[in-house]
């Protein structure tokens, strides 16, 4: 019986205990959410660098061309405006 005790005892120290799925989810949740901020983080630097070197001209709307629609339920389509507009010299 003392050989036995033993025994469980020296297995109980050798062996870790099994991860809950909870833990393996939560973990796995963190590093999604991490990726997804960092690529929102990326995305949004990409658009204000665009924005805070982007030339503000004057545009002028000079027709409007109609788009059939790829979409089964929009038999119609939609309308687009064609815009006309003059950058400044050397751009």
């Amino acid at each position: 019986m003392h050989d036995a005790q033993d025994l469980r005892r020296c297995t109980e120290r050798i062996t870790a205990p099994p991860m809950k799925i909870e833990t393996v989810a939560k973990f796995l949740f963190t590093l999604i959410s991490i990726g997804v901020l960092a690529l929102s983080g990326y995305l949004l630097y990409g658009k204000l660098k665009f924005i805070m070197s982007a030339e503000r001209v004057q545009g002028q709307v000079i027709d409007l061309q109609h788009v059939r629609s790829t979409n089964k339920n929009n038999t119609e389509g939609t309308w687009r405006p064609v815009v006309r507009f003059r950058a400044r010299p050397g751009r």
